[in-house]
């Protein structure tokens, strides 16, 4: 009897055996599909292998086939997630079922162990927001555990270099870029369960333009559900108490588009208790709250979506919880942005003036700036009519402009005397980034990265790889959180003795395989 459970026990305890190691491939053949390039289309980052996960779904149209092009896709992330265990090197493993994977160090029982959380978790966060979570058909929900923070930091870094490579703690990330997929950097399950939960969650309704806090807020109150998870557990009268002295008119605003989300102070933990609080009380009924979330979008906070589907005014909402006067400013103010039109020219030059002597006067100096103004600054009529420059509004009014352009100006109004109309080859050279300006009062606010996201989103669909600029002091920070990367500052001639400091810029576009990697 001893002899038999010795040996029972002696099983339990053995190693399960290790599938062969699969060798990172070069390409993918499947009939009915060309061969796919695997190496040619891995972008290396920081050390990390990308994917062009444009090149993959331009590889997929191919194929009249929804099973093959699944299948293809399949094949694509079992690729990539090989090139980046064999990168990872040590002892990272690749582990997959049907529907999860999990690239990972964990020793085989833990990953077997991690692997089978997340297939059981996947079935109980699409059962808790049913008529809300989506899972894609096609691929895996993959899991990435790093052995160490830097690694994790590095590779997110990868995903967002508008970041700087700064982040608020972090515990987890999903990834939306390319191919989905969400990042730890814990080995122990118990820790990794909220963690996976709540990443999961964020991947089930990614399908959908939430605000970040109706994001945020049903991934918490998910975890909680899922992992028994012991976030943001405060009594909501403490909870309140907390609240209540962090947020005012102007941090709420934060709160709406999301910024505060990535704070590295305490407005970063208050803003999810916030969204915790606020999706638990907007939750009570269901079938309205579902409507709420299918129709919520982050352009303006969940504004609209609120009031039709809940008879709610958001800012009249937060007013309530956090037991403050509504004085009216309290609901999200959000910005709109469209093409530029004719019409706008005399809107557009006395913004680009108000912006230019308020925003650059730590800079330049005044006469520098009204130098600027004769010519380096200015609107580009050739700009309008091409429909690639924008305006911003708040309720209609003009608080910001910029645009791209696929012509040889790098940049000047229409007296600027250095002008070529003539129209740039998207394969070989680098559309323009344009003539961006912000009202004084907006300006960090966002509306600079509204409108470069519009740019390059434009540039890549009509085929650009490559983008450059002529950068003010001013705005250079702001390309640089955008993966904008300086060269050698130049001294432009406004006047005989008189010379501005500009800053070219550069950077290349991700998810467009033009001029190679």
């Amino acid at each position: 009897m001893r002899k038999t459970l010795g040996s029972l026990f002696s099983k339990r305890a053995a190693d399960t055996p290790e599938p062969p190691r699969q060798p990172a491939p070069a390409q993918i053949n499947l009939d009915g599909l060309p061969t796919f390039q695997v190496a040619a289309h891995l972008n290396w980052q920081d050390g990390f292998p990308l994917m062009d996960w444009k090149a993959v779904r331009a590889w997929l149209k191919q194929s009249g086939s929804a099973e093959l092009r699944a299948a293809a896709w399949a094949a694509c992330e079992q690729a990539w997630l090989t090139h980046l265990r064999d990168t990872l090197g040590g002892n990272y493993r690749l582990i997959e079922s049907e529907r999860v994977a999990v690239l990972t160090a964990q020793a085989p029982k833990a990953a077997a162990a991690t692997l089978a959380y997340m297939d059981r978790t996947l079935d109980r966060v699409t059962r808790l927001l049913q008529g809300i979570a989506r899972v894609h058909p096609w691929g895996w929900q993959i899991l990435i555990v790093f052995d160490d923070a830097d690694s994790y930091y590095n590779y997110v870094s990868c995903y967002y270099p508008e970041s700087g490579g700064e982040f608020a703690f972090s515990s987890g990330i999903h990834i939306s870029r390319g191919c989905a997929h969400f990042a730890t950097h814990h080995s122990d399950l118990r820790v990794m369960e909220p963690v996976i939960a709540h990443e999961m969650t964020h991947g089930c309704l990614s399908h959908l333009p939430l605000p970040l806090w109706v994001n945020e807020g049903i991934a918490v109150n998910t975890e909680r559900q899922v992992a028994r998870s012991s976030a943001n557990t405060d009594d909501p009268r403490e909870l309140r108490d907390k609240l209540q002295p962090f947020w005012n008119e102007a941090e709420i605003q934060e709160f709406w588009s999301g910024k505060s989300f990535d704070r590295a102070d305490d407005g970063n933990k208050l803003s999810y208790d916030l969204a915790t609080l606020f999706i638990s009380l907007m939750s009570k009924d269901w079938d309205r709250f579902t409507s709420f979330v299918l129709d919520a979008d982050w352009r303006d906070g969940g504004a609209a979506a609120a009031r039709e589907h809940l008879g709610l005014d958001l800012g009249e909402a937060v007013c309530l919880i956090l037991e403050k006067p509504d004085n009216g400013a309290w609901g999200p103010v959000y910005y709109t942005i469209r093409k530029a039109m004719p019409e706008d020219r005399a809107a557009l030059e006395a913004l680009i003036a108000r912006s230019a002597l308020q925003l650059g006067a730590k800079d330049y100096t005044r006469a520098q700036i009204e130098g600027a103004l004769r010519g380096a600054f200015g609107v580009d009529t050739q700009l309008i009519e091409d429909g690639t420059y924008f305006a911003v509004e708040i309720a209609g009014h003009i608080v910001g402009c910029g645009g791209w352009s696929r012509r040889r100006t790098l940049f000047g109004g229409d007296s600027h005397a250095e002008r070529n109309a003539a129209e740039l080859d998207p394969a070989a050279e680098p559309a323009r980034i344009r003539a961006f300006f912000v009202a004084p009062e907006h300006a960090r606010k966002g509306i600079g990265s509204l409108i470069l996201e519009r740019c390059e989103d434009e540039a890549r669909a009509f085929g650009f790889s490559r983008l450059e600029l002529m950068a003010t002091l001013p705005g250079v920070r702001l390309y640089a959180r955008h993966g904008y990367v300086a060269d050698t500052p130049i001294q432009h001639e406004l006047a005989p003795g008189l010379t501005i400091e500009f800053v070219p810029m550069r950077k290349m576009l991700q998810g467009n395989s033009n001029g190679g990697t």
